[in-house]
């Protein structure tokens, strides 16, 4: 998936900006009156290519924000009262996402520090048998690609307690409820120099996303880095543009 995002708000001199993102808010979508059909995988179902698209783009559970045409995927913020619906949506849509379960809310901070017990009350709200089904049918035809765990562990905001081996052990954690769903990890920029002397076990994939205004605008080397650091890691990379918030800030009187 190569998604776009507003997430960050780096400068050349800065680390990665502490801020949730604000691409997708970590609240539930407006409610929709469109009864969805069966949830179960469709036969003729097929899907090829890169799914490409941006963060947030359903406006509603089952309804995209205006000219979504041009895109393929993307991806979501997810609830448990919702999350059926959507993907049964994104099925017909011929839409393939990215789930976010537990997003990247500061919901999971306490006194400044990343709070793995709040994290797992959010993603046990999934643990239905038909949120399971729901799922597995659609990592099965193609229509949900992974989901995220968490949104940027780099970044100061989580008060330096993420790792990596917390970050496969809340992998585990979810794969126990979702078996064949291919979890990962979002980075900003840089995200992938954090803690290089550590590699996953369990996390399947990790974003990063390109900021001109980080690199410089040294794209191939920021691309060749990220592919390095995925293959020391044993993950799959996928990659992100910042089209809202990546380039140069021009002074505007």
């Amino acid at each position: 998936l190569l998604a776009s995002s507003c997430s960050q708000n780096d400068s050349p001199s800065a680390p990665e900006a502490t801020a949730p993102e604000t691409a997708a808010p970590d609240s539930a979508p407006a409610p929709d009156t469109l009864a969805m059909a069966d949830t179960a995988a469709t036969a003729d179902l097929t899907y090829s290519g890169i799914p490409f698209g941006p963060y947030g783009l359903y406006a509603t559970v089952t309804g995209f924000e205006a000219n979504a045409g041009p895109f393929t995927g993307s991806i979501e913020n997810s609830f448990a009262n919702s999350i059926v619906q959507r993907i049964a949506a994104a099925r017909q849509q011929r839409h393939r996402i990215v789930l976010a379960m537990t997003g990247g809310s500061n919901e999971y901070i306490t006194g400044g520090k990343f709070d793995l017990g709040k994290w797992k009350a959010r993603m046990n709200t999934f643990n239905t048998a038909t949120i399971k089904k729901a799922v597995a049918d659609a990592v099965a035809d193609g229509t949900v690609v992974g989901n995220k765990l968490i949104d940027e562990p780099e970044t100061p905001k989580w008060g330096g307690v993420l790792t990596k081996p917390m970050l496969d052990g809340m992998a585990s954690y979810v794969k126990n409820m979702f078996p064949t769903l291919p979890v990962g990890v979002a980075y900003g920029t840089r995200g992938y120099q954090w803690r290089t002397n550590e590699v996953y076990r369990v996390v399947d994939w990790t974003l990063s996303q390109y900021m001109w205004i980080v690199t410089k605008g040294n794209v191939t080397a920021w691309r060749d880095a990220v592919l390095s650091r995925a293959r020391a890691d044993g993950v799959t990379p996928v990659f992100s543009l910042n089209l809202l918030d990546g380039g140069w800030k021009d002074d505007v009187g």
